[in-house]
């Protein structure tokens, strides 16, 4: 099984820059502010090599700057030292505009972007469908059939009486 197809089981994939530019950029300070930024962070991170720019020339701020500045200040507050988190980046193209709360590094794999939790549901669905006609098909664990087949009869139940209640309204 190849790396692609290990990510991909776990609904994982290589980290994607965020490039879409929005309508509506925000104030450079208020990002600053919101993100507890300071900009002798920002000046710091740039001499580290690891913020494309301090955007100092900048008024306001798209998406990319901010998930840059957001991505680059949640690994220097990591408590990482400077050294460990400069080996991370080597792997991760610049500049680092990744959606941060979905990127995390992993140690067997690398850096991974994570599902979105709107996203959870609906490879969780696929996945439970294709391992549940599997096992349909294999007739090896028929328990376990009779199990969600008595399951899914109550749902149903359940569902028809919340019909019938919303429906008398």
């Amino acid at each position: 099984m190849s790396i692609s197809e290990f990510l991909r089981d776990f609904g994982w994939h290589r980290p994607k820059r965020i490039t879409q530019r929005t309508l509506f950029p925000q104030s450079r300070l208020d990002v600053l502010a919101q993100a507890k930024v300071g900009e002798t962070d920002l000046v710091a991170w740039v001499e580290k090599g690891w913020l494309s720019s301090t955007y100092s020339d900048m008024e306001k701020l798209d998406d990319p700057e901010i998930a840059e500045i957001v991505f680059v200040r949640n690994l220097a507050r990591s408590g990482l030292y400077a050294d460990d988190i400069d080996r991370l980046l080597r792997s991760l193209p610049k500049p680092y505009q990744y959606r941060s709360p979905l990127v995390a590094y992993c140690f067997a794999l690398g850096w991974v972007e994570t599902l979105a939790p709107s996203d959870i549901e609906e490879v969780f669905r696929e996945r439970a469908i294709a391992w549940l006609e599997k096992k349909i098909e294999s007739e090896e664990d028929d328990e376990l059939v009779d199990e969600l087949y008595e399951l899914t009869f109550r749902a149903r139940i359940k569902r028809k009486r919340l019909e019938s209640k919303t429906g008398d309204d």
